[in-house]
């Protein structure tokens, strides 16, 4: 006798997430220790650039802490209250990291603004070039070594140390942005972008006997876990069941979804006519 499907999906899912995680903690690891270093090597030269790249690491940090968290909580099963199980807590940790980091981010502008006005600042070359020495293993952008060669040199300039900062801030954004983007979307509930809903309704409609496919619904539970609802109309003599597994086949194999409803009804002539089961136009 053969063993559920289900169960064979649980043991496959629990060898790759062992995997996972030990990468991911040596990656949180390795994170923290330079996200650390930067923070101290900023602070002791007076560099807000290096600060800067060091919220910028964080950022990462908390994508790596993120995912470590979601793989925590997927394992928890769903309950009576928690229908769907604890898939979105990787979204609500997403939102708050990039909002921590934007805060993060804003502090060292607005310091970086302030040393612009006084000008009175005095920024220890050498702990900075050392620090970003180091970080060019890790993910320092090339600029602050070169920025530090320039203050080192040119101590006067040492407003260049404000501008990457700057430069680093606008980074920071951009690359959270997408983020709370993504993470906004689940939890509108919004069709995930990679989805095309026509070519799902038009899978469907190639099936035989199907007359009407309407309410469709696709929305995200996390980034990586997609669910769909749809109601799909056929003929009075038609084999429900048949069109049932074939329509969960196409949903499940050619296009991932995780969690699949289908509502089988038969097809009435007012169905054409009806708004609610009319397809829903293209947001603008």
């Amino acid at each position: 006798m053969e063993s559920c499907s289900c169960h064979r999906k649980r043991i496959d899912e629990n060898k790759s997430n062992k995997k996972a995680i030990l990468r991911l903690v040596i990656a949180c690891v390795m994170a923290l220790i330079f996200v650390i270093g930067e923070f101290i090597g900023g602070y002791f030269s007076h560099s807000l650039a290096i600060m800067t790249d060091a919220a910028h690491m964080l950022s990462d940090f908390a994508s790596f802490l993120i995912s470590l968290f979601s793989i925590w909580m997927a394992t928890r099963p769903p309950s009576k209250r928690m229908s769907f199980g604890w898939y979105r807590a990787e979204v609500i940790g997403a939102v708050a990291s990039v909002f921590v980091i934007w805060i993060i981010t804003g502090a060292l502008v607005y310091e970086a603004v302030k040393r612009l006005i006084h000008d009175d600042e005095v920024i220890d070359a050498d702990i900075m070039l050392i620090t970003a020495c180091v970080g060019v293993f890790f993910n320092v952008f090339i600029g602050i070594l070169i920025a530090g060669y320039i203050i080192k040199f040119f101590p006067k300039m040492h407003f260049i140390d404000s501008v990457c900062t700057f430069i680093f801030s606008i980074l920071v954004i951009i690359s959270t942005f997408s983020v709370l983007r993504d993470a906004v979307l689940v939890l509108m509930e919004g069709v995930p972008y990679n989805i095309d809903t026509d070519a799902i309704e038009k899978a469907l409609m190639d099936l035989p006997d199907v007359a009407l496919v309407h309410n469709i619904h696709v929305w995200s539970l996390t980034v990586d876990k997609i669910a769909i609802a749809v109601h799909i109309a056929v003929g009075n003599k038609s084999d429900t069941q048949s069109i049932l597994t074939d329509a969960s086949n196409i949903l499940k194999t050619e296009y991932g979804f995780s969690s699949i409803t289908i509502q089988v009804e038969h097809f009435q002539k007012e169905m054409e006519t009806c708004e609610t089961c009319q397809k829903i136009p293209q947001w603008k």
